[in-house]
């Protein structure tokens, strides 16, 4: 019954205010840019901290938001906090503080002194006035090593307290090429690694890498995982689907999906839907990803766009946060989506049921059952919705057309009779 009430609450609000939206369209909740606080509209990395913090990195410095002000640390003439005001990469470790991964190198905010440190640059240990160029920061929530993945440089190994111990790098022939954009832990421990030269598996007990994938990846630059034995990777066009056998550590490329689409990133949400960011043309998201796709078969899914109505929308980050999405941008700021699932839903001309309703502007609702309710328009047309069923139903009744037009209300009294 609660849910009938809803529906009815509902359609009375949005259509009252007359609501347009497409059914393949998705709304942002909140736009952030410069003109709001934000250091750069080139949003890098987004990072929501243990203590309710959202963090932005941008091209020029990064973002302290607390759901109402911006603060902006970077290196100013007058302060020199951060190893390059070029944030690449932002995460959290276990002692609440957080790393930054940048252009030159890595600084650590330690939140308890709120205090800037640089940890490490090619500077700070007179090697080079330039890099490394920190990709990302990876956190092993079950040991507290922190891999730095790195552009040209291999991957960085601290300790948790904040010692380099380790490097490593793959043997390839050009090692200064060789750009490490994405990493996945697996149930093992071990690491799956995506870079510019495809996939490798890390063996995190010998410290050893293994090219995986070769015959069908050869670049990727993301990695998420759908369940145990199922990731998604993001392919230059694409996403490819493949599954893992963890009793063979064996890993299998299935199919490519979205061959068509220039992808950036991805991330599956709370309600387990999947958002993908394209290379210049906003976001796609595929809702209930987890049930459409198996290793044994895709199946046909519903894609809903969003490019703010722009030409041209890259996307750089995605993160799924306490029931929202936040999106960054390279070019537009920072984009907040709310997630949190209703049991509201929209109706309305443009969609075209069979009997729906024949306009936006919805003046009366009348109980016909505990299960179905009229609804007329101000500009004429009588529908009736079943709301267990969801569907518009025929009317129970014949009626002229010329006349269905010019019934503006209902009413159905005591004894179920049409007025």
């Amino acid at each position: 019954m609660l849910k009938k009430y809803c529906f009815a609450f509902l359609l009375t609000f949005f259509c009252v205010v007359s609501f347009f939206s497409q059914e393949n369209s998705i709304e942002y909740a909140k736009k952030i840019t410069i003109s709001d606080g934000l250091a750069h509209n080139g949003v890098t990395s987004v990072l929501k901290d243990s203590n309710g913090f959202l963090w932005v990195g941008t091209y020029e410095g990064i973002n302290k938001y607390d759901g109402y002000k911006l603060v902006t640390f970077k290196n100013t003439i007058d302060k020199d906090i951060l190893t390059s005001n070029r944030v690449r990469s932002i995460t959290e470790d276990h002692k609440k503080n957080i790393w930054i991964g940048t252009d030159q190198g890595v600084t650590i905010y330690k939140s308890s002194q709120e205090k800037f440190i640089k940890l490490y640059s090619n500077k700070l240990i007179g090697k080079d006035n330039s890099g490394p160029i920190i990709r990302k920061v990876f956190i092993n929530k079950k040991n507290n090593k922190i891999y730095c993945l790195t552009e040209g440089n291999g991957v960085f190994l601290f300790d948790e307290d904040y010692k380099l111990i380790n490097r490593f790098d793959p043997k390839v022939n050009e090692p200064n090429n060789l750009k490490f954009y994405d990493v996945l832990e697996l149930k093992d421990e071990n690491l799956v690694f995506i870079t510019s030269n495809g996939v490798y598996f890390f063996d995190t007990l010998k410290n050893s890498f293994k090219k995986i994938l070769d015959k069908n990846i050869n670049y990727a630059t993301g990695i998420t995982r759908v369940n145990e034995s199922l990731f998604l990777i993001n392919l230059e066009y694409g996403l490819g689907v493949v599954c893992y056998n963890a009793a063979k550590n064996e890993f299998t490329f299935k199919e490519q999906i979205l061959s068509e689409k220039q992808l950036n990133n991805l991330s599956i949400d709370d309600n387990g839907d999947l958002w993908v960011g394209t290379l210049n043309k906003g976001i796609l998201k595929i809702n209930d990803i987890k049930k459409n796709l198996t290793c044994n078969s895709v199946k046909p899914f519903k894609i809903q766009y969003f490019n703010d109505g722009l030409d041209r929308l890259r996307i750089s980050s995605i993160i799924s946060a306490a029931n929202n999405i936040w999106v960054g941008t390279f070019n537009k700021g920072l984009y907040q989506f709310d997630i949190k699932e209703t049991p509201f839903k929209k109706y309305n001309r443009k969609m075209d049921y069979k009997y729906g309703i024949a306009s936006n502007s919805i003046t009366h609702f009348s109980n016909l059952d505990s299960q179905r309710v009229y609804i007329t328009g101000v500009f004429g047309g009588i529908s009736l919705f079943n709301t267990e069923t969801e569907l518009f139903e025929p009317l129970p009744f014949n009626i002229p057309e010329n006349y269905l037009l010019s019934v503006s209300s209902v009413f159905v009294d005591s004894k179920k009779i049409l007025g």
